[in-house]
């Protein structure tokens, strides 16, 4: 006698309402999702780990708290038995940078608002046997994240300062720093855009997600995050302080 698999415990916790209920109305036709009823008095559903949680093993949540959930989600103690749920975004935000901070962060599953019911089964399904998934295009966006170096957490500073329209003297009272290291980092910025002016510039940093236009998580952040991972890859070596 064929067994039947045990239901999918789905835990919804998205910062919009509406979506929210629209994410629990879409999912409950599939009759293998167990899904977890929207408590709008819980406002953070770690809160109590492992409770509201319970036996969850995919947690969907928008783009800002999904990032945050799974970050913490790597700190959390596991009980014995149990096991940190997947958590898998539905969001707006397709920039570069937003999904690289996202993955960078822990989530193994991202959407895009607007993806059917039935590819958002099939996500659910993926990550909570231990997999990706990616929307169409994220992962083509992800490909030129890894393609294309990130600036620093300096150059992107400048970056906003040079979008906004400020010449290399107003960048560097702003900044504190001298003209001549804002020529350097403007140049440098040029060579990781591919820019070969400043108005290229600021257009494939927004493009990029580099100048936090959308309102998501910040792009200093996963750029610090970024280069944090790099530098634990590498060999030790002695290295000068960055000016």
């Amino acid at each position: 006698m064929q067994q039947t698999p045990s239901p999918i415990h789905v835990r919804i916790a998205h910062a919009d309402p509406l979506l929210q209920l629209g994410l629990k109305s879409a999912l409950g036709h599939f009759s293998e999702l167990d899904i977890s009823e929207p408590d709008y008095g819980e406002a953070d559903p770690l809160a109590h780990w492992p409770c509201p949680l319970g036996d969850a093993r995919v947690l969907i949540a928008d783009h800002t708290s999904g990032i945050d959930h799974a970050l913490r989600l790597r700190e959390l103690l596991v009980p014995r038995g149990g096991k940190r749920p997947a958590v898998l975004v539905l969001t707006s935000c397709a920039s570069e940078v937003g999904i690289r901070a996202a993955l960078e962060s822990g989530v193994t599953g991202y959407l895009l608002t607007g993806c059917s019911a039935d590819e958002l089964a099939t996500a659910v399904r993926s990550v909570a046997r231990g997999g990706r998934h990616l929307a169409t295009g994220v992962g083509e966006r992800l490909a030129e994240s890894m393609i294309n170096d990130l600036p620093t957490e300096r150059e992107v500073e400048v970056l906003r300062l040079m979008a906004m329209g400020l010449g290399n003297k107003a960048i560097a009272l702003e900044l504190c720093i001298s003209v001549g290291t804002v020529k350097t980092h403007v140049k440098a910025l040029m060579q990781k855009l591919g820019a070969a002016t400043r108005t290229e510039a600021a257009a494939t940093a927004d493009r990029r997600g580099l100048l936090d236009r959308e309102g998501h998580s910040s792009a200093i952040e996963v750029v610090r995050f970024a280069h944090v991972r790099h530098t634990r890859a590498q060999p030790r070596a002695v290295m000068a302080s960055p000016v």
